[in-house]
């Protein structure tokens, strides 16, 4: 049967209603067994571990459901998500990384702004936490969004001198600075950015 995975979660769904909980969980693993790439089974496992007091295995589920959402470019359901792990655990890093790009790619800035600085003092706090590059840029081009030009020039540049970021990702992100320059009619910055975009080594 096509979709066995659906009537498996369907009987984890039933189960739950009935309060038999593990026999709901052993249903929606079978479901994730059938159907990885399907992302709701993963979300009742996480809501049922956590109604069991297994926050942490909760986390590990949501963060799953995520991972595919954010495959996938569903980005109100990242948001929503990451959201429900960061109530259980605000200091978790891999939620703030997906809330942030999300947020940035529905063009909410402010919000990605937040969360990014989160990012940031989060891993200032916990010194064995190294925050990506690419979460650096992303707080930087919020910043500019944002208005906030002296923020966005230091995560910038910090971000680019990064010799984890990928010359590729370097690229785009000073490439994306001179269009929105020249968008705004500041061709002069816009030369300047093209100029760094140029030399940023990018075959």
């Amino acid at each position: 049967i096509e979709k066995r995975h659906y009537l498996y979660q369907t009987l984890g769904n039933i189960y739950h209603i009935k309060k038999e909980y593990e026999s709901s969980i052993t249903n929606y693993k079978k479901a994730i067994e059938l159907r990885p790439s399907y992302a709701r089974p993963y979300i009742r496992l996480a809501e049922t571990y956590v109604l069991l007091g297994d926050s942490q295995k909760g986390i590990e589920y949501y963060l799953s459901a995520v991972d595919l959402f954010h495959e996938n470019e569903f980005y109100s359901e990242v948001i929503e998500y990451a959201s429900r792990i960061l109530a259980l655990n605000p200091k978790n890093i891999d939620a703030h990384k997906y809330l942030q790009y999300s947020l940035f790619s529905m063009q909410n800035y402010k919000d990605a702004l937040s969360v990014g600085l989160s990012l940031y003092n989060l891993s200032q706090e916990d010194q064995q936490e190294v925050l990506d590059p690419q979460s650096i840029l992303l707080t930087g081009m919020s910043a500019y969004h944002c208005k906030d030009y002296e923020l966005s020039i230091s995560f910038i540049s910090s971000a680019i001198q990064n010799e984890d970021l990928s010359k590729d990702d370097a690229w785009i992100g000073i490439s994306y600075l001179s269009a929105i320059c020249y968008i705004e009619g500041d061709e002069n910055s816009g030369k300047e950015f093209e100029k760094l975009a140029n030399d940023s080594g990018r075959n």
